[in-house]
């Protein structure tokens, strides 16, 4: 929360944490907390699972949250723009010569995106020709299920929120990226060898205290009858595990 902590300070304003998930802690105890130390602007971190709820009394609070793991309460929020930063990845893959594009990740992680992985790699796929791209989405991911499923639909290239994926193709002999390529949809530092979109989660935490900061210096509370949402796009970062195949002798 590098961006959240930067952009409240420039704002003049301090960032403090609360763990909804500290025992004892709930949204009734919480909530008489903030009371107690007169808080009154609240961001919301992303929930660890898809679809959450977070119930709370709301009505004295300018909220907003990051990304799309909370559903209820509706509120503003700042996000990543998945839909975008896919878009971008087929693009940039298509022009580099893969025609086989393959989407592959845990369910939850497309549920935490309110399903905008699935959505926009399913619109790419439509315009794409008869021929199916490979996607694998499912509740059992593992080693087992990602391998099977690619032995059976070969991909050329594999999109994936978890750069795990590489270390199961080379268990099968697979390599990276001269049999496939693989793009990694949340690059971050732990993988800097990884072709794939940076997420600009620092831009996302600024984008959330700008929302809250400005329902406080305008007297606004409670839930909002028009919940906005801001979009950060991603970005591609140039890696070692895609090829540019039009270039491959």
């Amino acid at each position: 929360f590098d961006g959240a902590n930067k952009r409240a300070n420039e704002l003049g304003y301090k960032l403090e944490e609360f763990w909804l998930k500290e025992p004892g802690m709930n949204g009734d105890r919480l909530g008489k907390i903030l009371w107690t130390r007169s808080v009154d602007g609240v961001i919301l971190a992303p929930l660890p699972r898809g679809r959450g709820h977070v119930h709370m009394k709301w009505d004295r609070l300018a909220v907003a949250t990051i990304n799309f793991s909370v559903v209820r309460p509706n509120l503003h929020r700042a996000a990543h723009h998945q839909m975008q930063s896919l878009s971008l990845a087929v693009r940039r893959l298509l022009k580099m010569g893969y025609t086989r594009i393959g989407l592959a990740m845990p369910t939850e992680s497309d549920a935490r995106a309110d399903h905008n992985w699935a959505a926009s790699f399913l619109f790419h796929e439509e315009h794409k020709g008869d021929q199916k791209w490979p996607k694998l989405v499912t509740e059992s991911w593992d080693e087992g299920a990602f391998c099977d499923w690619y032995k059976l639909r070969r991909p050329e290239v594999v999109m994936s929120t978890d750069p795990e994926v590489m270390r199961w193709l080379a268990r099968i002999g697979v390599r990276v990226p001269e049999d496939v390529g693989f793009l990694n949809l949340e690059w971050g530092e732990g993988h800097p060898e990884c072709t794939g979109i940076r997420q600009n989660a620092r831009l996302v935490g600024a984008a959330a205290v700008d929302l809250v900061v400005a329902q406080l210096e305008h007297n606004q509370r409670g839930l909002p009858a028009h919940p906005k949402t801001v979009l950060i796009g991603g970005e591609w970062v140039e890696g070692r595990t895609v090829l540019d195949r039009n270039s491959a002798v």
